[in-house]
């Protein structure tokens, strides 16, 4: 009797073991588990967002035969509180294509004056198409050629101050190269693509040189103040919420030109507009992929993201864009070398 119930207090306290292990080990393979790397989550967010400009949409080549259409390769801008939905034909007689396709079917004509309703954005994505501005002639392989005004044209190259193009036609199947003067041609990305539907609901692409968007600046400058508003809130409105959320600044420095306070962080700088706890965040500048900004935009985003983002700049220099909402304010972006990704983004105070 007494062996049984020794063995029965075995059996129960075996039991007993097998039951506590079940619980601890998942709870112990949860604790132990690798916490997740914040530089890889970032980098994440950032392929996804440069996803954007990378997905499986065809690229085309529009072009022109005189009614004002270019060659410019591009995306859809989906931006629609940038662009409004109403435009203005400005040119007479002005081709609506089916695609962006040279040899795309011409499915209307635009007279001047005419509205219509704006469906679409193609912002161009690389700076390798122009349209001649001028009438002009042209040696093409011995012979003399006639470009006319409004034809599109591929740029192949620019000389070091920028006085000449090398270009050819998109036509050409032996792409034939010739020189010509920079001024007859437009500078590459001047002009949008926008996808419109007429009063007879005809629906084509025309070339944005000759499609005016009726309140377009105010929209924009709206659209824009929301933009920089947003950001600007990325870390805290205030000194207090922003060391708060990013710690001790490495450096306080003072605004050459003003009295405005300068927190630099690893990656980032705030400035405010004075040296007390609850003074305001007036500007936001991000060097760094791990210090996105509010509204979707990250230093290592592609300019192509950030076009569709923001639509067009009001003003490009070599390296930089800037994209003005009104008193002083806006998104000012620095490229890399290679022109291709956001090295810095500035919001705010310009």
């Amino acid at each position: 009797m007494m062996i049984y119930d020794h063995r029965k207090k075995r059996k129960r306290g075996l039991f007993f073991l097998i039951a506590l292990v079940i619980l601890i080990v998942p709870g112990a393979i949860w604790i132990m588990r690798p916490s997740p790397n914040p530089n890889e989550t970032n980098r994440r967010k950032l392929e996804s967002l440069n996803a954007l400009s990378s997905d499986a949409i065809p690229l085309a080549v529009p072009g022109g035969n005189g009614s004002g259409e270019t060659a410019l390769s591009g995306r859809p801008d989906v931006s629609s509180a940038i662009v409004r939905k109403i435009g203005v034909s400005t040119g007479s007689n002005v081709n609506v294509r089916e695609d962006h396709s040279v040899s795309g079917a011409v499915v209307a004509k635009l007279s001047q004056g005419q509205k219509v309703e704006i469906v679409d954005v193609w912002t161009p994505e690389t700076a390798s198409e122009a349209v001649a501005l001028v009438d002009f002639d042209a040696q093409v392989r011995g012979r003399a050629v006639k470009i006319l005004k409004g034809r599109g044209v591929v740029v192949i190259s620019r000389d070091e101050d920028g006085s000449h193009y090398m270009i050819r036609l998109p036509q050409d199947v032996s792409k034939a190269a010739f020189t010509v003067p920079a001024g007859k041609v437009s500078k590459p990305l001047d002009w949008q693509w926008y996808r419109i539907r007429d009063d007879k609901k005809n629906v084509g692409w025309v070339f944005g040189k000759y499609i005016k968007p009726l309140g377009e600046t105010k929209d924009r400058d709206a659209t824009l103040t929301l933009l920089v508003r947003e950001a600007l809130g990325t870390f805290g409105g205030s000194r207090e919420a922003v060391e708060a959320a990013l710690g001790t600044p490495r450096r306080v420095g003072i605004e050459k030109g003003n009295s405005n306070i300068v927190l630099r962080y690893e990656g980032v700088l705030v400035t405010l507009n004075g040296n007390k706890s609850d003074s305001k965040v007036i500007a936001l500048e991000a060097s760094s992929p791990e210090k996105g900004l509010k509204g979707g935009m990250a230093p290592g985003m592609s300019r192509e993201s950030l076009r569709k983002l923001l639509g067009k700049p009001n003003k490009t220099e070599k390296n930089s864009e800037s994209f003005l909402s009104g008193h002083g304010e806006g998104i000012s972006v620095r490229f890399r070398k290679d022109g291709t990704a956001i090295e810095s983004i500035r919001v705010g105070k310009l």
